[in-house]
């Protein structure tokens, strides 16, 4: 994964969070976003991907910080 890659993956997270604090049910959470399947596999693969930042940042805030 390039350096590239992993700014759009933090954007489309960034993007997904906000619409989740407007709308956590919201039809269009993951709408719109073209890369979604590419960098993550799918709307699955994003959750994944949260839950792993939460996670890491719960358990393990030092390491977490240093990436």
């Amino acid at each position: 994964m390039t350096w590239e890659d992993q700014h759009a993956r933090t954007d489309i997270m960034h993007t997904v969070l906000r619409r989740a604090a407007v709308d956590p049910a919201g039809p269009d959470l993951f709408a719109g976003i073209p890369e979604l399947e590419r960098l993550f596999g799918g709307e699955e693969g994003l959750l994944r991907a949260v839950l792993d930042a939460q996670y890491r940042r719960r358990h393990y805030p030092s390491k977490a910080m240093a990436r």
